[in-house]
């Protein structure tokens, strides 16, 4: 697994290496057609528009690529990291949520099965309409789910999530997609 994705980044940085000089050399292109150009005056203007363009576009590159204060960013990082320094990860979760930096979590989502399926030894999985897909942890009895049923799942006690369907069923689940 490693290797392949050693292999993978090798690939893509001589990928890089080789696309770079033939990207660096088209603004040039503008400026190498302009020699062409018989007539002194009409050569000289389309050198000036040609060169103008090009002193333009170093500059609208760097500043929209580079951040405007990596510094401060750090800086801010670093004093967050120490401020949050003792505190478990829900409380860090609670303070960033107050202060908008993060989204506040989910408590139960909708959907509609999209299809259901048995595994080997008898368990549901239920594959949703958003994509998601859903496993029971312990196959206790029939949900009586068919595909176009809409289910909620909601969050339940140390990170355990609850299907239920329209008729009151339900089963503890979880994520597998």
């Amino acid at each position: 697994m490693v290797i392949r994705i050693c292999k993978l980044w090798s690939l893509a940085l001589a990928g890089c290496v080789w696309l770079g000089p033939s990207l660096a050399a088209e603004p040039l292109a503008g400026i190498l057609a302009c020699r062409a150009i018989a007539d002194s005056a009409a050569r000289l203007a389309c050198f000036d528009r040609e060169s103008a363009g090009l002193a333009a576009a170093p500059t609208a590159a760097a500043s929209a690529s580079a951040p405007a204060t990596p510094a401060a960013s750090a800086a801010d990082a670093t004093a967050a990291s120490k401020a949050n320094f003792g505190l478990s990860e829900g409380e860090v979760a609670k303070k960033e949520v107050a202060a908008g930096k993060r989204p506040a979590d989910t408590k139960e989502i909708e959907a509609h099965i999209a299809a259901v399926s048995t595994t080997g030894v008898g368990f549901a999985v239920f594959t949703l309409d958003n994509g998601q897909v859903w496993i029971e942890i312990t196959p206790d009895g029939d949900l009586m789910s068919n595909p176009g049923d809409t289910v909620k799942l909601s969050r339940g006690l140390l990170n355990s999530y609850w299907l239920q369907n329209r008729n009151g069923r339900g089963a503890k689940v979880h994520r597998v997609l």
